[in-house]
């Protein structure tokens, strides 16, 4: 929980940023209103908007390999657009629920091994932030990458790491790479 200080609420008053877990008391959070209690007290309506949850895999290349015990990264698809751009798309299978929100890497190394492009961000789905510790078990998120298309042949590489600590949870090389 992060702490905030509003000037514009009083001196001494502060703001606290929640994250709500994937699976509360009653299972999954759904959409809808809610009631913000603190001490007993009912504090403020809240409008909760949950996540659209995918339970049916996509039809792309199949990758199923674990990536720690948290997820798996289930298929893959690698394209090259005609704007010099390439796509990476990954379906993540959540494994197990997790209280870390970890970060998705994904690298296109050159023959050498060194990153010739690299983007390091929260998953997303349609274009939604979907943090790892909101995942349920059993349901696959389907994340995009966008990166820069090297002059030069690559693989690819991507993985999940801890950004507070920075340690990887586990790392795949793609075997569909541009040659």
């Amino acid at each position: 929980m992060r702490r905030k200080r509003a000037g514009r609420w009083g001196i001494g008053r502060e703001v606290r940023l929640l994250t709500l877990p994937a699976l509360g008391e009653l299972g999954a959070l759904e959409s809808g209103e809610y009631q913000l209690y603190v001490n007993e007290t009912a504090v403020a309506p809240l409008n909760i908007a949950a996540p659209t949850r995918l339970f049916t895999p996509p039809d792309w290349p199949l990758v199923e390999t674990a990536v720690g015990e948290i997820a798996t990264l289930y298929a893959a698809q690698i394209s090259q657009t005609a704007e010099a751009t390439v796509l990476v798309a990954l379906a993540w299978r959540a494994e197990a629920i997790t209280p870390t929100s970890y970060t998705v890497f994904v690298q296109l190394l050159g023959a050498d091994g060194r990153p010739l492009a690299q983007s390091d961000r929260l998953p997303q789905h349609e274009g939604v932030a979907r943090p790892t510790n909101s995942w349920l078990p059993g349901e696959y998120v389907l994340d995009t990458h966008q990166l820069p298309a090297p002059a030069e042949p690559f693989t690819v590489l991507v993985g999940l790491y801890d950004a507070a600590t920075g340690v990887r949870v586990g790392e795949i090389q793609l075997e569909n790479s541009k040659e």
